[in-house]
């Protein structure tokens, strides 16, 4: 590979240890790439066993390996590409590597030319370390799992979930070197689909319980980096409210996450009526993600529901919320939906104009005041956010409303590398960048995650 410039180093390919480095990298920023083998490698028959460990890297190599290298050198990062073989990228599905490589390279080279990176760098518990560029990342849709809610849902039938083939595994630090490696200040970690109730109103509750004192205590133990949305128990009202207020004022939740229907009661059923005066009353952020509709497996073209029919599972509980008049009559909650929003941004290019077309007769009596285009309504970036969804989004609600989240861990590392990539290789929103844009957006909905200045620069 490339040297980035002639001040970094660059490692590439294979590695079982650091008897192998050059002299060097004693006095240059090092980049260490270490490619693990894969699928790919183990399908051609003419790989040697003994070969192995040339061939594959487990993640805490790489950890071990920079590791050993942080003191002998003022930067250090290293990044595991699995399903390579010779580090040669022709030799896999190179586009998609090509991408990842890309955005590891392109954070470490804006952590290398950060002022002051070597003192960062230099701090032996690399799960802490952060660049200190003023573009750091809030990632608003982070998600984690624990082995007793993946239990619980495989007990309830949940194997494949939303159609997926299987459960993701999450780790706080695991978590924490992805965010470092691309300069991700704070996520915010939620559950995701399919949410914590699985049919029983009680389990749901303890469920719900479990997995929020797990979160928030990720919360608390990493002040600053992680944020936490309560999972509610819905479609149990009085569960719910009895949980927001728990997380919000007892664990010091940051908002609290819903899914867009369970078992097929979507947002804007009257039923759920108390539950948003309260959330406006605290003026709360609400984090909506989709999940599975009702019958989907009639629907969803025996593919992955993330694929289509959480796009419009979105669509649906946005077009139930503004039919209910859930917005109009609870204008103080901060509402996020995710993944682009769902399909209202591409089916309405022109802001709010099928709205409006439907306020003529006989649809005006479904709809409960004249159209706006004020509603709070707060949309994130999406798995493939550039060149089309991004502008769209812009055109529809304004840049002022446009958060980015990654989706890990349900989105894995490689594929938050490549929105990373896409991100910052885009046209960007001149004078701003879309990391700055966005982070300032995710600071004015929660300014407890804002950046702190120092005290020499306040006032100014």
């Amino acid at each position: 590979m490339n040297d980035l410039s002639s001040d970094v180093t660059l490692l590439g390919g294979k590695t079982t240890g650091i008897a192998t480095l050059p002299d060097e990298v004693t006095d240059k920023p090092v980049v260490v790439f270490v490619h693990g083998g894969g699928a790919t490698a183990r399908s051609f028959d003419y790989r040697l066993v003994e070969f192995d460990t040339l061939w594959t890297a487990r993640p805490d190599l790489v950890d071990e390996f920079a590791d050993a290298l942080r003191t002998r050198s003022p930067y250090v990062d290293a990044a595991l590409f699995p399903g390579s073989t010779h580090g040669i990228a022709d030799s896999i599905a190179g586009h998609e590597y090509c991408l990842q490589v890309l955005g590891f390279t392109e954070s470490c080279a804006a952590a290398v030319s950060t002022p002051n990176s070597s003192a960062v760098e230099r701090h032996p518990k690399r799960s802490s370390r952060m660049t200190t560029s003023a573009e750091n990342l809030i990632d608003i849709h982070a998600h984690f799992v624990t082995d007793r809610y993946i239990e619980a849902a495989r007990s309830a039938g949940h194997h494949h979930p939303d159609g997926m083939k299987t459960w993701p595994r999450w780790d706080a630090a695991e978590h924490l070197r992805l965010m470092d490696r691309h300069g991700i200040r704070t996520a915010v970690l939620s559950l995701s689909s399919p949410g914590a109730h699985f049919g029983d109103h009680e389990a749901a509750r303890l469920l719900s319980r479990e997995v929020n004192e797990y979160g928030a205590g990720v919360r608390r133990r990493y002040p600053g980096r992680f944020g936490h949305f309560a999972c509610l128990p819905l479609p149990d009202v009085a569960g719910s409210l009895n949980e927001l207020a728990y997380c919000l004022d007892v664990l010091g939740s940051d908002g609290v996450a819903v899914m867009t229907n369970t078992h097929g009661v979507y947002l804007g059923d009257p039923r759920y009526e108390p539950l948003w005066s309260e959330l406006d009353r605290r003026q709360a952020v609400v984090f909506v993600h989709p999940t599975s509709p009702p019958c989907a497996e009639a629907v969803d073209l025996a593919r992955p529901r993330p694929m289509l029919e959480f796009i419009f599972d979105s669509a649906r509980t946005v077009s139930d919320l503004v039919f209910a008049g859930v917005f109009s009559r609870h204008p103080a909650i901060q509402w996020v939906f995710t993944h682009g929003g769902g399909a209202p941004p591409a089916r309405r290019p022109h802001g709010t104009l099928p709205y409006r077309l439907l306020w003529h007769r006989p649809c005006r009596r479904h709809l409960p005041q004249r159209p706006g285009t004020d509603q709070p309504l707060v949309v994130r970036h999406g798995r493939h956010p550039f060149p089309h969804q991004i502008p769209t989004l812009a055109g529809s609600f304004g840049t002022d409303r446009i958060l980015y989240g990654s989706d890990y861990c349900w989105t894995p590392g490689a594929g938050v590398g490549s929105q990373i990539v896409s991100l910052q290789t885009a046209e960007q929103p001149s004078p701003d960048t879309w990391r700055t844009l966005t982070t300032r957006n995710a600071e004015r909905l929660m300014p407890q995650f804002a950046r702190k200045l120092p005290a020499q620069c306040r006032g100014r």
